[in-house]
């Protein structure tokens, strides 16, 4: 009796251990996938998007992973959709600038100029955060949908398209905060007045009917069958009219209107810093594309021509004699000329693997190249079969195209997938809401006492003054 009582300890020892393994296990999978889930990374990218990193411009690859303090800033006709995690996305409008800020569950977007829209497809934890931050405001999201802009007058704005948000606005001349709720269907405009001590910083609150969204709303709900139902539902809006004002069908006032602060892009920031210039223009590409002084005098200079094209001139201080830099151009040519079976008249090489290079675009495309190997056609073709497809760069307008399209089709899966994983959920919470509602629906202003909520488009103002209109990125809250 004694030996079978000996014998039957180490066994539950070592059953007890291989429990605790497999707890161990099982907890190390979940943070896994937390951390997994938590990972912002880049889903789209259209036109002229540029990544800084510590105000370096770093290359942007396939499948980018943003961190934080990363800054991304777009062009004209150019948007970026970020997966904030696997139920945030945010899609950034062209000419913006967005700082994204993660420490634990706790997520900041801070947008110094133009515009973005999110989406947060479930309902925040309780100890999350996700918060977007503009020069007079912060709005606090929780599980939402909505738009975040400077107006043409350079007031902040923020539409909401479904939930609702607390947007706390700032004046960060006489330090005056006031928080107002905005609901689905309303859009608040954030209004400075540095001439007085109180009411420095109004709000006008807006009942707002499909006509009066913005376009870049109106393409984030055409693209999304999910989201444009829930849109709908919880706003009273026409589907169907959404989708008209979408493909041009219905025509209205806002499709001509400018989203973003005009006369932003008018001074370039040539410091490449990613920050933006002291008088808070946003960061553009010198017109200069050349290799030169670096002045924006309009010439090109040995490198990219004003219309884009490559320069191979003769200028004598490079192509003549013996110098190092002809000994260099040559030494180029010869180790890539194998690779080109012709050059067509506007200079696109035609390559023996039967594929296409045009060295304008690929010089246009990526000023980083640029700066580091110069203009000589060779050279950027010798860097193009060497580090095109790890860095994600495009030989031809037509192969970023496809790629493009590739992309998106990849987008619109993860999104499909995204809202299939969230329908039922969804439904739950809804049946959930009309229950504890009694079926009611409240899409109106608040009626509450806060002074600075304002129903109908009106101002909750009785004093007088006149608004400071105020560029986003030139002070902070």
């Amino acid at each position: 009796m004694e030996n079978s009582k000996k014998s039957k300890k180490p066994i539950a020892i070592i059953a007890v251990i291989a429990l605790l393994a497999a707890a161990a296990v099982v907890i190390f999978l979940i943070n896994n996938s937390k951390l997994s889930a938590s990972t912002m990374r880049m889903l789209r990218r259209e036109g002229v998007v540029r990544l800084f990193e510590f105000d370096k411009e770093k290359t942007i690859t396939e499948n980018l992973r943003l961190n934080a303090g990363n800054v991304l800033n777009t062009e004209t006709s150019s948007l970026a959709g970020i997966a904030l995690d696997d139920t945030k996305i945010v899609t950034i409008n062209e000419l913006s600038r967005a700082q994204f800020d993660q420490k634990g569950k706790k997520l900041d977007i801070n947008l110094t100029d133009g515009s973005l829209f999110f989406e947060v497809t479930k309902k925040l934890d309780s100890d999350e955060t996700f918060d977007i931050r503009t020069s007079t405001m912060v709005v606090g999201i929780r599980g939402t949908s909505g738009y975040v802009a400077a107006d043409e007058n350079g007031n902040d704005v923020v539409v909401i398209t479904d939930g609702q948000v607390e947007v706390v606005g700032t004046n960060p001349v006489t330090g005056e905060v006031k928080t107002i709720t905005v609901k689905a269907g309303q859009r608040v405009t954030c209004y400075l007045y540095n001439d007085r001590a109180t009411d420095s910083i109004m709000f006008e609150l807006e009942d707002l009917v499909e006509e009066d969204l913005y376009p870049f709303i109106v393409k984030r709900l055409a693209e999304n069958e999910r989201l444009i139902t829930l849109v709908c539902e919880d706003t009273g809006w026409s589907r169907e009219k959404i989708l008209g004002i979408a493909d041009g069908s219905i025509q209205t006032d806002t499709m001509y209107a400018q989203e973003t602060t005009p006369g932003a892009e008018a001074a370039p920031d040539n410091d490449d810093d990613g920050n933006g210039d002291s008088d808070g223009s946003k960061n553009a590409i010198s017109t200069d594309s050349g290799t030169g002084d670096g002045s924006n005098d309009g010439e090109a200079e040995n490198g990219t021509n004003s219309d884009g094209a490559v320069d191979q001139g003769d200028d004598t201080s490079q192509n003549a004699g013996n110098t190092p830099a002809a000994q260099t151009e040559t030494a180029a040519k010869s180790s890539v000329k194998a690779y080109v079976a012709s050059t067509d008249a506007n200079g696109v090489m035609h390559l023996t693997n039967g594929t296409l290079f045009d060295p304008g675009y690929y010089a246009r495309q990526n000023p980083d190249v640029v700066s580091e190997v110069g203009n000589d056609p060779y050279k950027l073709l010798e860097h193009y079969l060497a580090f095109a497809e790890s860095e994600n760069r495009y030989g031809t307008e037509a192969e970023q195209q496809q790629a493009q399209a590739e992309k998106d089709a990849a987008y619109q899966q993860f999104v499909n997938d995204l809202n299939a994983a969230y329908a039922e959920e969804y439904e739950a919470a809804k049946a959930e809401a009309a229950k504890n509602s009694g079926g009611g629906s409240d899409n109106g202003s608040d009626s509450g006492s806060d002074s600075s909520n304002s129903s109908n488009g009106t101002l909750a103002d009785s004093g007088s003054g006149t608004p400071t209109s105020h560029t986003p990125g030139t002070t902070g809250p």
